[in-house]
């Protein structure tokens, strides 16, 4: 574009001059010949303009590709520290999701046509393999596998919480990390909806949720750090303290067992110092 200017103002000079030219000298054309002169300064500050605009172009393109090229660098910056940090203490790779929500018509228990948000979650990633196996095949695989204990604990997390604990126990087991303990707390331990619905706190599965968020904690979870599930309707019960205390010693020793017999590793005998 800058040598399409160049070329344009060289002919707007090339055409002033011309005119200066063809009326210098010729009486007959006297008026013609004083008003040539004068258009060439005019002619030659619109020149000036279009090359100061030119020079203006040229040094703002340079500054925003400048800035923008920093926010590229400063972006996949902070892209690798939360791949790193992510690395720290999750199984599964690094895949942020966002939720996307938008409305359906469907027929409710009374034959009505309702209008309803489904959700799902979209991911910015093709998700882990083991997402589309059956659960008889994730189980065959979570003896050793860590990525695999934490799939099927997903899986169950609803139709058999019970399972589902144990699985994501497996995982940080075999894997040394603390995000599937931390996940078990509020995936098939969630016993909130439960209390919506019938006013009662699952004392079992209580009890069972603060010992699994000690234990995270004592992993290091950042996220269990700053996690309170003391919610204000356990504070309407009476919670044993020493029961709480007993399950997460229990749970820490079968962890580091199970890391021992199948892996060989020792990590999670030095972070809790058994």
């Amino acid at each position: 574009m800058n040598q399409y200017f160049k070329y344009a103002l060289t002919v707007v000079v090339t055409a002033a001059a011309m005119v200066a030219y063809q009326y210098e000298g010729k009486p007959e054309q006297a008026g013609l010949a004083q008003q040539a002169p004068t258009q060439v300064p005019e002619i030659k500050n619109e020149i000036a303009q279009v090359e100061q605009a030119i020079t203006e172009e040229r040094f703002t393109s340079a500054e925003m590709r400048a800035i923008q090229k920093a926010e590229r660098i400063a972006r996949d910056r902070r892209l690798q520290k939360e791949i790193v940090e992510h690395g720290k203490w999750a199984v599964q790779p690094y895949n942020p999701y966002r939720t996307v929500c938008d409305p359906h018509e469907v027929v409710d228990e009374n034959n009505d046509l309702v209008s309803t948000l489904i959700c799902e979650d979209v991911y910015d990633h093709e998700r882990h393999e083991y997402y589309s196996f059956s659960n008889e095949a994730l189980e065959q695989l979570a003896y050793s596998d860590a990525m695999a204990a934490q799939v099927l604990g997903e899986n169950l997390a609803k139709t058999d919480p019970e399972k589902s604990v144990s699985m994501f126990i497996r995982a940080a087991s075999l894997s040394g990390k603390s995000a599937p303990i931390f996940w078990a707390t509020d995936g098939p331990l969630n016993w909130y909806p439960h209390f919506v619905k019938t006013g009662e706190v699952p004392l079992n599965a209580a009890h069972l949720q603060l010992a699994l968020l000690e234990v995270a904690k004592r992993m290091g979870d950042p996220f269990a750090q700053i996690s309170s599930l003391r919610h204000s309707a356990l504070d309407e019960i009476e919670l044993d303290e020493n029961l709480i205390k007993t399950i997460e010693e229990s749970i820490i020793r079968t962890m580091v067992q199970t890391q021992l017999d199948v892996t060989g590793d020792s990590s999670l005998k030095e972070v809790f110092d058994v």
